[in-house]
């Protein structure tokens, strides 16, 4: 995980995704945004795993109103990676209806196919295997979920940063940073704090290489 060859896959170019407007309201508006964005997402990883010289496919989505999905219940933060069928799953919400926020939408689908992209480059095999000998619910399997999370959160800066100019969000950087740094934190993810860190540090250096949280200290990953 540390020396994985998608940290080799160099800076990031521009990219521009067309995202459609969401309307207050409409399940149908929003499932079209998330396609859009999963498709945009998709563009931007399929460069970085050619860049890298590894393969890259597309995972499959599946956006649910019952909490549900094709590996079960979603929890934390209404959606999860499902690493054995290779798709990530989103929960959609009455309040998210009411209330859309493009620039957090977008960091979903980037974060969850930032699992995607560890499955496919061999980290998240390697992850499993550490936390089946750590155990569950331990304090080393705890240390490791939060370097997974972060990292995939810094990839998700890392899109952000090749393509934020496009996606016509409410905030600006600095402002959406922050609003990150002030969500609520769990044990899985770690501190929202630090969520934020990687997730800037993804978009101020615009490569993966920023993204090693398997060789970062202790306190930058709690």
């Amino acid at each position: 995980m540390a020396k994985n060859r998608l940290y080799r896959s160099g800076t990031t170019p521009s990219l521009a995704c067309s995202l459609p407007q969401i309307q207050r309201g409409s399940g149908a508006s929003l499932k079209r945004f998330y396609l859009a964005a999963t498709s945009c997402v998709n563009r931007f990883w399929a460069a970085r795993f050619k860049a890298a010289g590894l393969k890259y496919t597309k995972p499959k989505i599946q956006l649910t109103t019952s909490g549900n999905s094709v590996c079960g219940k979603i929890y934390y933060t209404g959606a999860h990676y499902c690493q054995d069928q290779r798709t990530f799953a989103i929960n959609i919400t009455k309040r998210e209806l009411r209330n859309p926020y493009r620039l957090a939408f977008v960091r979903t689908v980037a974060h969850e196919m930032g699992h995607h992209a560890q499955k496919l480059s061999g980290m998240l095999d390697t992850y499993n295997r550490m936390v089946w000998r750590a155990g569950q619910n331990t304090p080393t399997y705890y240390a490791l979920s939060r370097r997974l999370e972060m990292q995939a959160d810094c990839f998700a800066g890392v899109f952000f940063s090749a393509s934020f100019d496009s996606l016509n969000g409410e905030l600006g950087w600095d402002e959406w940073v922050g609003a990150i740094a002030s969500a609520k934190s769990d044990k899985l993810h770690g501190s929202s704090a630090n969520l934020a860190r990687w997730h800037d540090r993804g978009y101020r250096n615009g490569s993966l290489a920023a993204c090693n949280t398997w060789t970062a200290s202790s306190s930058s990953v709690r």
